[in-house]
């Protein structure tokens, strides 16, 4: 189920009018991968052609001149003639298409080499079941090896940025300023260093000891950026519930605080309700897990399956917190926590939303006045595979005063490390805002 709704009809679809008709576009499917009959038809009838040209791939002209010269010579009778009819039928239907949105043109080149591996896999599988049953044991790996050279021979869908092309290279530029929207964290300074907040396919993490404000920090960026329009997605795993994670966003909108929410909510109802409708139509949604209790593959099918079921795709997803969670038990605890941000990060750009996560530090942090990236617990390849590091620095006497510095410990998004923010904290509102007055100064890192 999860393979026919990601690679479904209208995936083949939009993969095929972007190999037809984006000049852009170098991809080459194999025709027999197309699920469709019309589809596998038509990109059979374009591989003859370009091989009877030498090479060289038909024009449209030429395309749809032969699609019409086989429709013509193909009897009424025939067996395979609505597939010769749908395919001219279909050609007419994708050129008069609009171009897919910038998005879905992104998703579908970033998952065409997966559709073709596992189009190809599918069909050795089939093919190598019918080997064994027949006894051609060998003949069956023999074809299952096969499959990885044949995918390696499919030509990716981006060979990379011509610098050179000045032109290619401006219009990309633009392009990227046209169809992301960056998620703001509300911190004007830092979102300002981030070219206005983190961007689609980047991760960014929170560094501080427990009960500094990772979670604070997190919903207040869900917020702004729900303030923004951008879907929200977020998972909490381990203390906090969905309800008590619910009642954090209520007391950012509504600015009551959470306690007074949580036991006299009717006396809010109209509070809530009203700050709810503020949000510009963005939809929140939250998920809990308990800890250990959910990998990153259980996280690609939340998404996937939220996308089907609720038509909800976020662009800010946020994990509270990675640390916690579940990897293969391999022992080597810092390998592990390694991978989980890779592949976290990896998850930012195959469903092409920001992330922030929040990330633990040892106990000396406690007292310290800066929180730098040798605090940080565990593994330093979380901050090797982060995109974004903030570490939330706040002495108990800042604590007690509601203040705290936010440091700017890496950026691949603009530089600037070790540029400090001064901010005020309203925990039982889970409010995070920069100071109007700063004081503080850059830290070397």
């Amino acid at each position: 189920m999860e393979f026919a709704d990601t690679y479904g009809d209208q995936f083949e679809k939009s993969l095929a009018w972007l190999i037809l008709f984006d000049p852009n576009v170098i991809a080459e499917v194999p025709s027999d991968l197309f699920s469709s009959p019309s589809l596998k038809h038509l990109f059979n009838v374009r591989e003859r052609l370009t091989t009877t040209q030498g090479g060289n791939v038909p024009s449209a002209h030429i395309l749809v001149a032969e699609l019409n010269r086989l429709n013509a010579t193909t009897p009424e009778t025939h067996v395979k003639k609505s597939i010769v009819d749908g395919a001219v039928i279909l050609y007419t239907e994708l050129e008069s298409t609009p171009s897919p949105t910038g998005e879905t043109t992104t998703y579908v080149l970033q998952k065409t080499h997966d559709f073709v591996k596992i189009r190809t896999a599918y069909a050795a599988v089939e093919a190598c079941a019918e080997m064994v049953a027949a006894g051609k044991v060998d003949e069956a790996v023999a074809r299952m090896m096969d499959v990885q050279e044949q995918t390696a021979r499919v030509i990716p869908t981006n060979l990379g940025l011509d610098f050179s092309n000045f032109a290619a290279k401006i219009g990309r530029y633009k392009q990227t300023q046209t169809s992301t929207l960056n998620a703001p964290i509300g911190i004007p300074k830092i979102d300002q260093l981030m070219r206005g907040g983190l961007e689609p396919g980047t991760m960014g993490v929170f560094l501080a000891p427990t009960g500094r404000g990772k979670t604070l920090a997190m919903v207040n960026a869900g917020v702004v950026s729900l303030m923004a329009g951008i879907d929200v997605l977020h998972v909490t795993i381990g203390d906090v519930n969905e309800v008590n994670a619910s009642l954090r966003y209520d007391a950012r909108i509504t600015h009551v605080p959470i306690n007074d929410l949580a036991k006299n909510t009717n006396a809010h109802l109209q509070k809530i309700a009203t700050a709810t409708k503020s949000l510009l139509n963005a939809r929140l949604m939250i998920k809990e897990y308990g800890a250990d209790e959910v990998s990153i593959l259980d996280l690609r099918n939340l998404l996937q399956n939220l996308e089907r079921v609720r038509g909800f795709r976020p662009g800010l997803l946020l994990i509270d917190y990675a640390d916690l969670m579940r990897v293969a038990g391999t022992g080597e605890r810092y390998r592990e926590l390694g991978t989980v941000y890779k592949q976290l990060r990896q998850v930012a750009r195959d469903f092409n939303c920001a992330i922030w996560t929040g990330s633990q530090t040892g106990r000396k942090s406690f007292r310290a006045t800066h929180v730098t990236v040798e605090d940080i617990w565990e593994s330093l390849e979380k901050a090797q595979n982060a995109d974004v590091m903030v570490s939330l620095c706040q002495t108990m006497n800042e604590k007690q005063r509601g203040l705290m510095r936010l440091l700017i410990l890496k950026n691949r998004l603009g530089g600037h490390e070790g540029t400090m923010v001064d901010c005020k904290v309203r925990s039982e509102v889970q409010s995070l805002t920069q100071t109007m007055n700063q004081t503080s100064k850059g830290v070397v890192i």
